[in-house]
């Protein structure tokens, strides 16, 4: 009989150390499915950083693109006639920045117009 006891005492205690890792493995499957819902999150609030970053990049771009076209017509435009006549002894009639035409069904869009009066 001593020896069972000593069997079933050996079989207690394989079994308390069996339920032992086995809350202590449950634990640590909740901590990581903890850890993976906050990871998820983190990359999901990145995620949307980034969408909005992006945003702002697209129109910061946007208004450089509008300033360098105005830059265009602000400083080359009003000292085109001038550098016609400088480079091409042409004396400019006139100069018409952004004509617009009108046709039937159309619109053109002539970004500078130019007249020559004649040659120096």
């Amino acid at each position: 009989m001593g020896a069972v006891a000593q069997k079933v005492s050996e079989l207690e205690k394989a079994m308390m150390e069996l339920v032992y890792q086995s809350r202590l493995t449950e634990m640590k499957i909740a901590q990581l499915s903890e850890e993976s819902r906050l990871t998820e999150r983190n990359i999901n609030k990145l995620s949307e950083e980034m969408r909005e970053s992006r945003k702002t990049m697209d129109k910061r771009w946007g208004d450089l693109a509008r300033k360098m076209g105005t830059l265009i017509e602000d400083i080359f435009i009003p000292s085109f006639d001038l550098a016609i006549e400088k480079y091409f002894g042409l004396t400019l009639k006139d100069v018409m920045p952004r004509r617009k035409v009108r046709q039937v069904g159309a619109l053109n869009l002539t970004p500078l117009l130019y007249l020559t009066l004649s040659r120096k």
